[in-house]
């Protein structure tokens, strides 16, 4: 039992009480008796029972009989109190109402026992109803009754409680026999009986909901009734605490707050559209009623076990003092038919009863599960919605959808998502981004229209912009450039920041397509262009794009920069690819700069990323860019064919810098593969083009602690001067702590025509101030440095296509090749053996371990 409670619970049979303890009744109240409250030591608060009864409906339903069940003598004479005293008629049965359909309503009259006796007006009054369990809610532990499942149900209901149920509150031997139901008699009579019980509350009054001395108070309880006679029990219950003054002079003012009950008097609740016989997602709105406040709810939870397992907890939007609306996201993860489900709605207060331990509130509503939406809940656009004449306005919905994206980000809270129809033309806007906002591009008017949506802002800078903004995603659009050509910037999406000491966070861009010709005519200075520039924001997420087929330039020169993240913590690039664009200037793939806690850059391929057809000044090419402090991985990427020859240029597969004045740790650069990089002058002479397949550098006096470089595959590098496999410049002052530097393979190095005149160039270059550095390799011998040297330079001019089958033009490694998938033409560059054309094979001797198809997520 939950209780062990101190003898004055006792007396609560026949009287009334409240919460935290109880409050006793007496054997009489003729005049001259000992006062009640002296005799029986009434000086506690307290919940107690009025009384306890039977219920028997008659197998017609015609009548229904309140049968008092009687407990053993001895209790301060409970028994005559109740057949004998002021009590023998404080509950009856005063109407019974057939409604059909097996429905009966009862009209149940309360009589308060003690007239006159202001002291023990009462609050919170509860007729409970207990039915034979039929039905559980798992995760709370309850049984309950419905009608549903062959079960009574009370229709009508003020709220649940589970206080005061037969099995939780059963007496045991040496309990006191207040407070509980008695074996022997109402368990045994009732079987099976639900441990949460509906309840109709006793009230004239809303204001506090006192029952007053001089009350008699009629409720009508609505039941569905199985066929034939049937018995169910009825328990009363009440909340008191002793007035100041004793007796009152106002009532109920000089009662305190205490007297009424401790857990929420009234929880209403419903749960909104959004659940469908596909899933879908609703809100459960709740509001919770509680006389000590807001700040005494320790939970509110949900529960509907035909949807969803376990509970989802509830949280607060409003607070108004003594009322507070919750909200919860429930989901149909079970469902499969339309249909109203039931849903528990759950309220913990945040003490314990002295008495009777944790007390909750509770109510049974429903969530309803209607057919598969065509539509899922969320703001719509469509550029080329003609409108009705004189019919909707552009309200968002389906049926009259924005034309503009900007008009759907202003309305959309962050429940909704947007969906843009993609269109013969584009959006012509520069879409402002705001937070909490999930912009999809989505075929939803199946109008003939197919592909991405396109953005493409003519007037400004950038096609779609954000300023201090979180919690946005992008998905599936295509984005050009800005169109302002007179500006010297040009963006696709833009991230921007109000204070550079204030991070955004969860940004996401995926499944994205940036492309379009940006050619400066106006601007002497040269112009750049970045598909997607990002500053200072936590967790950003670049995944499944696709940039291609942009073209840049200018008179003076083009810059094109592909994904710039600066100062960002938390950055995952990953299954995106750069591919078939053009430029006349500097090209900068994929750079992260100054980011942090973690860097991860894998499974992206940069290729076929070319000069325009006139050489113009000096021109870098550096596919995959990053700068960056601790917890950096690039692996599984693929760089390949950069850089086309006979223009001057800088090509740099990976480059990587650690910079700061600190220690840094842990970087990871493995699994690779880069082939056919290019940088030669427009002579094809040895004038200052350099080709490096790995480039890492550090300085400003920092140290690195962690670095590996393994299982890279660096084939095809050709320059008309220097020439790199792997190249460091650890530099002066800085220090290297726990390398491993091993497995990578570099051939094909095609370098200068007098190589000697170049000591610089060979598979492995270091500007190292430690000498004992040592390389492994698979197919080489061990390397020590920093003595320069080559390894498989072509002294000539040779093509490197025609060396090495690897390189055959009809065949390169896009993502998502047979290679990963056992292609027997695979060549692996490490094992003799084929590969075993199992993905989970683990087999060294017939699985390749380079390169980007390699290891872990790679080919085995």
């Amino acid at each position: 039992m939950k209780l062990r409670t101190l003898a004055i619970c006792a007396l609560l049979l026949g009287a009334l009480a409240c919460s935290r303890g109880a409050v006793p009744t007496a054997p009489g109240m003729s005049p001259g008796k000992p006062d009640i409250q002296a005799s029986i030591g009434l000086d506690s608060t307290g919940r107690a029972l009025f009384g306890v009864w039977m219920m028997e409906v008659s197998s017609d339903h015609a009548a229904v009989n309140a049968v008092p069940v009687r407990l053993g003598e001895g209790h301060f004479n409970v028994r005559t109190f109740l057949e004998n005293g002021p009590c023998a008629t404080c509950l009856s049965v005063v109407g019974v109402h057939p409604q059909g359909n097996g429905v009966l309503d009862v009209d149940v009259r309360l009589t308060h026992p003690f007239i006159g006796l202001d002291r023990f007006t009462g609050f919170d009054v509860r007729g409970t109803v207990i039915f034979p369990a039929t039905s559980y809610w798992p995760a709370n532990g309850l049984s309950w009754s419905r009608a549903a499942d062959g079960g009574g149900e009370l229709l009508n209901p003020d709220g649940f409680t589970t206080l005061f149920n037969p099995i939780d509150f059963e007496q045991h031997p040496g309990d006191p026999a207040i407070l509980t139901y008695q074996k022997g008699t109402f368990a045994t009579v009732l079987e099976n009986p639900s441990t949460l019980n509906a309840y109709r509350a006793f009230y004239v009054e809303p204001d506090r909901r006192p029952f007053y001395a001089s009350d008699a108070i009629t409720k009508t309880y609505s039941i569905k009734l199985p066929a034939g006679p049937f018995r169910f029990g009825y328990v009363v219950d009440a909340s008191w605490a002793k007035p100041d003054p004793n007796p009152p002079v106002n009532v109920p003012e000089d009662f305190p707050i205490e007297a009424n009950c401790r857990e929420a008097y009234r929880v209403s609740a419903h749960v909104e559209e959004g659940l469908n016989v596909s899933g879908g997602i609703a809100t459960c709105e709740i509001d919770v009623y509680d006389w000590q406040g807001t700040s005494t709810v320790s939970l509110v939870a949900v529960e509907a076990p035909d949807l969803f397992a376990g509970t989802a907890a509830a949280s607060l939007k409003t607070d108004y003092g003594s009322i507070s609306r919750w909200e919860a996201q429930i989901q149909n993860d079970k469902a499969d038919s339309i249909d109203d489900y039931p849903v528990l709605v759950r309220v913990d207060d945040a003490t314990e009863d002295e008495f009777l331990g944790p007390v909750s509130a509770y109510r049974v509503i429903t969530a309803h599960v209607g057919p598969a939406s065509q539509y899922p809940d969320g703001i719509y656009v469509d550029r080329d919605y003609p409108g009705l004449a004189g019919g909707f306005p552009e309200i968002g919905t389906p049926d009259a959808p924005f034309t503009q994206i900007n008009s759907a980000i202003l309305v959309a809270n962050a429940e909704q998502d947007i969906y843009i129809d993609p269109s013969p033309d584009p959006y012509n806007e520069q879409v402002s981004l705001h937070s909490e906002r999930y912009l999809l591009g989505w075929n939803w008017r199946d109008d003939g229209d197919s592909g991405q949506p396109v953005v493409e802002a003519m007037d400004f800078d950038s096609s779609i912009y954000g300023i201090a903004v979180s919690d946005v995603t992008l998905d599936n659009l295509e984005v050009r450039p800005g169109g302002d050509l007179d500006e010297e910037f040009l963006y696709g999406i833009f991230f921007d920041y109000a204070d550079p000491y204030a991070h955004q966070k969860d940004v996401t861009v995926k499944n994205c397509t940036f492309t379009g010709d940006r050619v400066h005519t106006g601007n002497e200075t040269g112009d750049e262009i970045v598909c997607c520039q990002v500053y200072l924001t936590d967790n950003f997420t670049f995944e499944d794009n696709l940039i291609t087929d942009c073209h840049v330039g200018s008179d003076q020169g083009g810059y094109f920069g592909g994904l710039h993240v600066d100062v960002c913590d938390g950055v995952k690039v990953r299954g995106n690819v750069i591919t078939q664009c053009t430029f006349r200037n500097s090209f900068l793939g994929m750079h992260i700069w100054y980011s942090d806690l973690p860097v991860l850059v894998e499974d992206n391929e940069v290729s076929w990323m070319n000069n325009s057809d006139t050489p113009t000044g000096f021109t870098i090419g550096w596919a995959i860019n990053v700068i960056g402090y601790s917890d950096v991985t690039v692996r599984h990427n693929t760089v390949h064919d950069l850089g086309g020859p006979g223009h001057r240029l800088e090509t740099v597969g990976l480059f990587f810098r650690c910079v700061g004045d600190t220690t840094y740790y842990n970087w990871s650069i493995e699994n690779n593969l880069i082939y056919n990089l290019y940088s030669q002058d427009a002579a094809n002479t040895t004038n200052s083009a350099d080709c490096r397949g790995i480039m890492f550098r550090m300085n400003n006096y920092n140290n690195l602690d962690g670095l590996r470089i393994a299982n890279n595959t660096l084939v095809g590098l050709t320059s008309g001067e220097y020439v790199h496999g792997l190249s460091f410049d650890i530099g002066s002052g800085n220090f290297l702590y726990n390398y491993a530097i091993e497995n990578n393979i570099i051939k094909g190095l095609t370098g200068p025509a007098q190589p000697d005149d170049y000591e610089t160039s060979g598979a492995v270059y270091a500007y190292w101030p430690d000498d004992d550095l040592l390389i492994e390799y698979t197919l080489f011998d061990d390397i020590d440095l920093p003595d320069p040297m080559f390894y498989g330079v072509d002294e000539g001019t040779g093509n490197i296509l025609d060396q090495d089958p690897m390189f055959d033009p009809a065949w390169h490694f896009p993502i998502g090749s047979p290679a990963q998938l056992g292609d027997p033409t695979f060549l692996d560059f490490d094992d003799p053996g084929p590969p075993s054309g199992d993905p989970d094979d683990p087999d060294p001797d017939t699985r390749s371990r380079m390169g980007a198809y390699g290891g872990p997520g790679g080919d085995w």
